[in-house]
Parts: structure tokens; C-alpha cells; sequence
């Protein structure tokens, strides 16, 4: 990643509220999973979910040693967290509406 990249990051880290981390394990994005947990690791002071991209892959046993969620968590999350934020002008009913 360039430094205009992480940079990019940063700022854009600084900005939001709530910062969904995609970890790709198979590391076909181009950065090894360590590269990823590195980049992770600068976002401690954010409230982060981490989502495991291609975890399908891998045995039903397999566990990561950082706290993930499912979509339909990180879904079930960003509705509530949405309900909760001052910002919001909507009363939403459902997931579906955001």
C-alpha cells in the first residue's frame, strides 16, 4: 500500500463513526493477512468490525484470533447503531431501510 493510501485511510479513520475491516485470508488482495492485522492494529481507538472475507474456504474449525462478525451481524449492528447516532432524522423499521 502507498503512502498516499494509508494516508488516505487515516483520514477517512478519522471521519467515520463506525469502520467495517475486511480481512481477506487468502491474501489474494495483494498484503498478507499480517500486513492486515498490522493496518488493523492503527484503528484501535475506532469501534471496528472485523468481517473475514473468503472464511468459506477454510474448515468449519478454523478460528481467528480477532472478534468477527457474520454480514448479517455487521448488518444487525450498523441498524442499531443507526437508531442510536443524534445524526439520524429517520426512525428506521427494519434492516432493509438503511
Amino acid at each position: 500500500m502507498s503512502l498516499g493510501h494509508w494516508e488516505e485511510l487515516m483520514v477517512v479513520s478519522e471521519l467515520a463513526d463506525v469502520i467495517i475491516y475486511i480481512i481477506d485470508l487468502t491474501e489474494s488482495c495483494g498484503y498478507s493477512v499480517e500486513s492486515q492485522e498490522k493496518l488493523l492494529k492503527k484503528l484501535k481507538d475506532k469501534k471496528v468490525l472485523i468481517y473475514l472475507s473468503k472464511s468459506d474456504l477454510f474448515s468449519e474449525d478454523f478460528e481467528y484470533k480477532h472478534k468477527h462478525y457474520t454480514m448479517e451481524e455487521i448488518k444487525e449492528k450498523i441498524f442499531n447503531l443507526a437508531l442510536q447516532h443524534p445524526r439520524t432524522e429517520k426512525t428506521f423499521k427494519s434492516i432493509e431501510e438503511i
